[in-house]
């Protein structure tokens, strides 16, 4: 399949077009399409699947380089390719293609395990030998970078075994952190339920010291600054809890409680003259 913007940027006549439709053809003569479905059970394992698909794509640009019958087209072809219509004109193949021997940290190496070409970098370098006559050039890699590829998704042509090790990991990173995730919404909407209940009592306790009687109900409470509170809360569900509020003259009750045990909360608060008291939830109907 050619595209227009690269048949715009090479030429319908040039040395680079040709590099192209050798290289494409290559894959046919090569029937790698067939060879990919005879190797299929090979190919899906982490690491083997990618070098595959480096190593038809190095063999296809030998086959692009024999029809151009000329080196520099080939290897014009590819800096077009790595830096535009016009910067890669302007390139130095040769400092290009060098700076796959200079730069081998571990990004560059988990880079090129995944994918299933060669970086352009390499691929340069490799024709600049073949036009040298000389041994294609071999790199090290970081050691690491095997690792972390072998359970990380890759580009086209990656081992497809990466899949299942990558959703295995996901899902074990799940069951780590879901839990925890759970624990730390109960732990906020407790923390929430305590301290809406402390501040309302605190309302109430404050109006019988300076009216000498408890409230009867809510309305009573329209001075305080806890009254938004009150209003928003009693009788309402927030944060995972519902919240009663009773009023008895003497005495008062303020209640949260869980909407589901241990989903969004596991303690029952309750708040009357006698101060601010919470537990789980089944241990107080135990008691009652």
């Amino acid at each position: 399949m050619l595209y227009s913007d690269i048949l715009e940027s090479y030429g319908q006549t040039s040395d680079e077009i040709r590099f192209l439709l050798g290289h494409e053809i290559g894959h046919i003569k090569n029937r790698h399409i067939l060879k990919r479905i005879l190797l299929f059970p090979g190919l899906i394992l982490p690491l083997l699947g990618s070098a595959y698909n480096r190593a038809c794509e190095a063999s296809c640009d030998r086959y692009g380089t024999f029809v151009t019958r000329n080196m520099d087209g080939a290897v014009k072809a590819m800096m077009v390719l790595s830096g535009g219509k016009h910067i890669g004109k302007t390139m130095s193949p040769e400092a290009f293609g060098e700076q796959c021997r200079k730069h081998r940290g571990f990004f560059v190496s988990w880079h090129e395990l995944i994918s299933g070409y060669p970086t352009l970098s390499q691929r340069v370098a490799n024709l600049i030998a073949l036009r040298d006559k000389k041994p294609a050039p071999k790199y090290s890699r970081n050691p690491f970078a095997y690792i972390f590829a072998s359970v990380s998704f890759g580009g086209f042509g990656s081992g497809g075994s990466n899949v299942f090790i990558t959703v295995a990991i996901i899902a074990m990173l799940a069951a780590i952190a879901i839990p925890n995730f759970v624990r730390a919404r109960i732990e906020a909407n407790e923390s929430f339920a305590k301290a809406a209940l402390a501040s309302m009592s605190g309302a109430i306790e404050g109006y019988a010291v300076r009216y000498g009687s408890y409230p009867t109900s809510i309305s009573d409470l329209e001075d305080s600054p806890s009254v938004h509170l009150f209003k928003s809360c009693c009788q309402q569900i927030k944060n995972g809890y519902e919240f009663e509020c009773n009023f008895y003259g003497d005495d008062y009750e303020l209640k949260a409680t869980p909407v589901e045990i241990g989903v969004t909360g596991s303690n029952l608060c309750v708040a009357n003259k006698n101060g601010l008291i919470c537990n789980e939830q089944n241990q107080i109907q135990d008691g009652d």
